[in-house]
């Protein structure tokens, strides 16, 4: 948060990062991080999830390439972003389409999430054609 003449904020916004995080996740955040041990469960399970998804999605036809990721999220290079983007909206699963960045073409971002997620997205991802 910042409180500054409109000149300065102006010139923030266009370094900020592009995601907001809201007062409700700020506050999850903080209490989540008093149990070390519960932080330490969840960030293994993203590491093993970021694992078993990279491996399941690069067997995958309409998946070319899965870019090497220390984040909690895979970049993805497919056969065909816009049409892929549609077809996981159309089922209900959500990534980011990423084709417009800068040598990112037919390019999605994949959160990892649950294991359920993570498999409600591969098998979905198998029916594509």
């Amino acid at each position: 948060m910042a409180f500054a003449d409109p000149y300065i904020i102006s010139i923030l916004n266009n370094i900020k990062y592009p995601y907001n995080i809201s007062a409700a996740t700020i506050n999850y955040v903080c209490n989540a991080l008093e149990n070390a041990d519960q932080v330490e469960k969840k960030i293994q399970m993203i590491l093993a999830e970021r694992r078993r998804l990279e491996t399941a999605l690069i067997q995958l036809k309409c998946i070319e390439k899965v870019y090497p990721s220390d984040a909690n999220f895979l970049l993805v290079k497919t056969t065909g972003a816009d049409r892929i983007y549609q077809f996981l909206c159309n089922n209900n699963i959500i990534v980011r389409n990423r084709s417009n960045e800068l040598h990112c073409d037919n390019c999605l971002r994949i959160t990892i999430g649950t294991p359920e997620e993570n498999d409600s997205l591969i098998n979905i991802l198998r029916t594509f054609l």
